[in-house]
């Protein structure tokens, strides 16, 4: 009997990573349904910047973002992480880019503080937009 209790204790214990539960939420493709921009609407001019956006996590810590503006262009893709204490998203990405015929790698971070993350609906905020995103 008590090994059973140890067991259920376990099972528990480890559905309630809420790292996990985050990643499990995070994990599928987003397209942008509303950008605010300095507190205006800029969804219109995202969209014309981005046509098409969707960006997607995987599971084990990846991202792609695609749009298509001509076809199917990979803006990005590289690796995520949860920060401070998992109110923040953070995007690594590097970018590889010829200069005088020397490819030159940068390694770049967005961080953006997530609000009110569910399975369907997120949003991320950053000093100067708010994007809010849908599951495809």
């Amino acid at each position: 009997m008590r090994i059973f209790f140890v067991v259920i204790l376990l099972v528990v214990l480890a559905s309630c990573n809420p790292r996990k539960a985050l990643q499990q939420d995070l994990t599928g493709s987003w397209q942008v349904y509303k950008y605010n921009l300095h507190g205006a609407d800029a969804t219109y001019l995202f969209d014309s910047l981005h046509p098409g956006y969707t960006i997607t996590f995987t599971n084990n810590g990846q991202f792609v973002e695609t749009d298509t503006s001509g076809a199917a262009v990979t803006l990005n893709a590289g690796t995520y992480t949860f920060k401070n204490d998992n109110q923040v998203l953070a995007l690594m990405d590097s970018v590889a880019v010829v200069i005088d015929s020397v490819t030159v790698t940068t390694i770049g971070e967005r961080d953006y503080t997530l609000f009110d993350l569910n399975k369907q609906t997120v949003q991320l905020l950053t000093d100067t937009s708010d994007t809010y995103m849908s599951k495809k």
